[in-house]
């Protein structure tokens, strides 16, 4: 009767334990694969067939993704490598005190290799300071940029092709650092054969491709320009000669001020402005300022170069860094770097501010029912709806998957309740069309969390207390705003 019972009992743990053990095999098996994720078999109906459909549900959500991933990585691929100008994008390492220290090469465009001698395989993975000797020139600036996310500029001689070239640092997104590195001979070039022959500046000066200008410093007015900047600006030579300054900047006053305040404090001579031509249309440009004697005067030679292309591909690239693809709504990583400047910003000021948590109630019901394009569909109309719905000063985020928050600023929590129900009720009147004509509606639980009183709160903390508020709203039944209620 003991073997009996040994017997029955062992029968019954191998019965209990196997699927955990195939799942085990499976998974290991999976590990060593470089096959795509694909779903683990059962089909048991107790609590080990539970754990493992929530497991292949969470491979259904890593699976999509990537392919999200990829898609905004493949759009990303083909702008770095039709760049004009070489670029490259580093890592950022920091010491014990969060200081950047050290940069680490990620990725660098076919123009780099041409442009410095590096060969962009040979460098990925490494650090700044094994590349360079010189490396304090590199880290310096890099190292400001990469804790201020405000952009540097500084020059270097390419041991390669023996040019001068010139660096723009900028910061794409936190814990990365991007440089676009443009060949700068010509203007420096023009630069040495004016110090070098002054006398022979005004035939340098006409017949120069480079747009030039002399600007009178007494009035702002233009005393002199090339014919490369009659045709630039689109002006006769008549008009643009005494044409001030003035009138050609198109720069906000507030970038102009912060364009000139920089270019002191770090002693350099170039602006990065915006300029009008005759026609109306604006191009961004740099203009290089030093003082000459002309002709018994002290004037402004400028040297103006349209950078309008370079601009707009720092810009589309920092877009990329920070956009959700799908919805075109801030990223996880902008949003949660918004809402902390906001966060500080009211921990030195006061106020009160509200955080939504939202959730697509059933998502997963509807990319099962009708496929993930229409998933996809889904969070594109949600995405471009709660803009409108909400004021210029709050914002909203897609943190991942069917879940967005938005952060409300000067919201007390009454009024914050008020806002997440008139957009769970925007929400429920929502509804998009299937492939078959018929109409497909959705619904939203929002959670909320306000910061009221004094004191000071974390945004992790924040964030935890209307998520818990979400989850409240799903238990309570879904399509319902819930208020986060401590204890």
């Amino acid at each position: 009767v003991g073997l009996m019972l040994a017997g029955l009992l062992w029968w019954l743990l191998w019965a209990q334990l196997k699927p955990l053990s195939d799942t085990t095999r499976f998974l290991a098996e999976m590990s060593d694969s470089e096959q795509p994720l694909c779903l683990l078999p059962s089909a048991r109906k107790d609590e080990i067939g539970s754990l493992i459909g929530s497991f292949n549900r969470l491979m259904e959500v890593i699976e999509k993704r990537g392919s999200d991933l990829r898609e905004s990585e493949s759009r990303y691929r083909m702008l770095f490598e039709e760049m004009s100008d070489a670029f490259v994008l580093y890592a950022v390492e920091t010491d014990a005190a969060g200081k950047p220290c050290d940069f680490v090469w990620l990725s660098a465009n076919p123009v780099f290799d041409r442009l410095t001698g590096l060969v962009g395989d040979d460098i990925i993975g490494r650090r700044v300071t094994d590349i360079f000797s010189d490396h304090l020139a590199w880290t310096g600036p890099m190292s400001r940029v990469a804790e201020s996310g405000v952009p540097e500029t500084f020059e270097f001689r390419s041991p390669r092709s023996d040019s001068t070239v010139e660096v723009r640092v900028f910061r794409p997104a936190l814990g990365q650092v991007a440089c676009m590195f443009s060949d700068i001979s010509a203007r420096k070039r023009a630069e040495e054969a004016l110090r070098r022959n002054l006398q022979n500046f005004r035939d340098f000066f006409a017949k120069n491709s480079l747009v030039m200008l002399l600007v009178d410093p007494q009035t702002g007015c233009i005393a002199e320009a090339n014919r490369a900047a009659i045709a630039f600006y689109g002006y006769p030579y008549e008009q643009l000669i005494g044409k001030s300054l003035s009138d050609i900047n198109d720069t906000p006053s507030a970038q102009f001020e912060a364009e000139s305040t920089r270019a002191m404090q770090a002693e350099r001579d170039a602006l990065l402005l915006v300029h009008r031509l005759a026609n109306g249309e604006l191009r961004d440009v740099e203009v290089h300022l030093s003082p000459i004697d002309y002709e018994g005067r002290t004037m402004l030679f400028s040297l103006v170069h349209d950078v309008t292309e370079r601009k707009r591909a720092e810009d589309k690239l920092i877009q990329l860094a920070q956009t959700d693809m799908l919805t075109g709504l801030p990223n996880r990583r902008h949003f949660i770097e918004m809402a902390e400047r906001e966060l500080d910003r009211r921990h030195r000021y006061g106020g009160p501010l509200s955080v939504l948590m939202m959730d697509i109630d059933h998502f997963k019901q509807v990319n099962d029912t009708y496929g993930h394009q229409v998933g996809d569909t889904v969070l594109q109309t949600v995405g471009q709806h709660f803009p409108p719905m909400l004021r210029n000063s709050d914002f909203v985020g897609r943190l991942g998957g069917e879940e967005f928050a938005a952060m409300l600023p000067e919201t007390e929590a009454g009024r914050a309740l008020e806002v997440a129900e008139r957009v769970r009720q925007q929400v429920e009147k929502m509804e998009i069309a299937c492939e078959d004509g018929r109409p497909l509606r959705f619904t939203l639980s929002i959670g909320v969390a306000s910061l009221d009183g004094p004191g000071d709160c974390s945004l992790d903390a924040l964030l935890a207390q209307a998520d818990e508020a979400l989850y409240a709203a799903k238990r309570d039944g879904r399509n319902r705003v819930q208020m986060f209620a401590p204890g």
